[in-house]
């Protein structure tokens, strides 16, 4: 791929295929929850994975159709900024509610659903940016 460089990413795009996936992912679990089929599925969060690969690749998929540059390079951002907006969250919380804390998120569950957000948001976007090259 040609676009790969970093003054082709659109940071507004970004943002916006990250709110889509967000929304997806929500979709997802929603439904996931109204059919009951996560009372069935182990409750180790594999359903929560799928929902957020579905979510993310969606949402790359949107980027890389818009943009049609630099499908790798949106898909990663569109992953890292999850933890930019959960570092923000985090600040906000801890002036508002200093004793909140996170017990439910280890380490490596954190660590794996970033990636899956990342490699769902790559692989959607390289579908979006095919599609729309293939396309014209």
């Amino acid at each position: 791929m040609h676009t790969e460089h970093l003054n082709n990413v659109r940071l507004g795009y970004v943002v916006a295929g990250w709110a889509i996936a967000i929304c997806a992912t929500s979709l997802f679990v929603f439904i996931l929850l109204a059919t009951n089929i996560q009372s069935s599925m182990s409750s180790d969060g594999r359903y929560i994975a799928a929902a957020v690969a579905l979510g993310f690749g969606v949402g790359g998929a949107f980027v890389g159709f818009m943009t049609s540059l630099a499908p790798i390079l949106h898909g990663i951002m569109i992953g890292l900024t999850s933890l930019v907006v959960w570092a923000l969250f985090n600040v906000i919380t801890s002036f508002v509610a200093p004793d909140f804390v996170w017990t439910e998120l280890t380490a490596q569950w954190t660590i794996a659903v970033v990636l899956v957000q990342i490699m769902a948001a790559v692989l959607g976007a390289r579908f979006g940016y095919r599609l729309t090259v293939a396309r014209s």
